[in-house]
């Protein structure tokens, strides 16, 4: 029988308490795949977990080039909608994807949004963190005064598309990227989407992404919801994690998180599935046609 991992257990108030033996400790053995023999799992039900995860396809988690956007005038502004939503840490996120550490991150993540806690597993130990741990240890803050405040509740995502593309409003599944007309909120919202929302098509908008400009641009003073950085980032993991359609990308953030919480550190042992160049540079920007080339030569974005 494997050996049992022992995991540090945080109280409600975040502070470390007794270490506590991890699920799974009673019981018929819980076998490892074969692929990662390493592993071992609390229960059945993230070994399941960790079987299907491995079914769907793993992307790099993608960085911003901010070299190019100092160059065209534009890093200040993206970088603002960030520190504005307490998410600076993820705006300079650079962290290689590990997929053994984010498929056991994964298969385990829960998110409590009652209790306001999390749990998930790293190198076989089994982590509870209350929010504000969470948060810390992401580097995620609480957002600014004014920030994801003014939120109606009782209208949809696409009702607000008009305050960021000028056109009728769409239906909620025929949200494009392509329509919200500022460059600095398209380029937030397609970091975001690699970072957290990634999908098979991501020229379309889901109603998350559209939330988080209304909350970061407050276009009404309607009825208020209460958002947070940690809270939309465990939303978005935990939905990641169940949703079969959406690619694995938040291997950074698995990174991160290990890197703060356990005795991991990146080797020349271990093969990283990230590149090693920025994914949001100019090529790209190119490609999506939001830069066009000058005559006389440099570049300007499409307006």
């Amino acid at each position: 029988m494997p050996r049992l991992a022992v995991g540090t257990r945080q109280s409600k108030r975040g502070r470390a308490s007794e270490p506590g033996v991890g699920e799974g400790s009673q019981g018929p053995t819980v076998l490892p795949v074969p692929e990662y023999p390493t592993v071992i799992f609390a229960d059945f039900k993230q070994r399941d977990a960790f079987v299907e995860l491995q079914k769907r396809r793993m992307k790099p988690t993608c960085f911003i080039d901010t070299t190019i956007l100092e160059d065209l005038k534009v890093e200040t502004d993206v970088r603002h909608i960030f520190e504005t939503l307490g998410m600076t840490s993820l705006y300079r996120l650079r962290k290689h994807f590990y997929a053994f550490l984010t498929l056991e991150f994964m298969s385990s993540f829960t998110y409590d949004a009652v209790a306001k806690t999390v749990q998930f597993r790293f190198m076989n130990t089994s982590f509870l963190l209350t929010m504000d741990m969470f948060a810390t240890h992401l580097g995620l803050a609480q957002p600014e005064k004014g920030a994801l405040r003014d939120i109606p509740t009782e209208c949809g995502a696409s009702s607000y598309m008009p305050y960021f593309t000028g056109k009728s409003a769409p239906t909620s599944s025929n949200m494009l990227i392509n329509d919200v007309q500022h460059i600095t909120l398209k380029i937030f919202l397609r970091a975001l989407t690699c970072l957290l929302y990634d999908r098979k098509d991501v020229s379309k908008l889901n109603s998350h992404e559209v939330m988080l400009l209304v909350a970061y641009l407050n276009p009404t003073r309607a009825p208020r919801v209460s958002y947070s950085a940690p809270a939309i980032v465990c939303a978005s993991l935990a939905l990641m994690a169940t949703s079969g359609t959406r690619y694995l990308s938040c291997g950074a953030i698995a990174t991160r998180l290990a890197e703060r919480l356990t005795t991991f550190e990146a080797s020349s042992a271990l093969t990283p599935m990230a590149p090693s160049v920025p994914t949001l540079d100019c090529e790209y920007f190119l490609d999506q046609k939001w830069l066009r080339t000058l005559e006389g030569g440099g570049m300007a974005w499409r307006v």
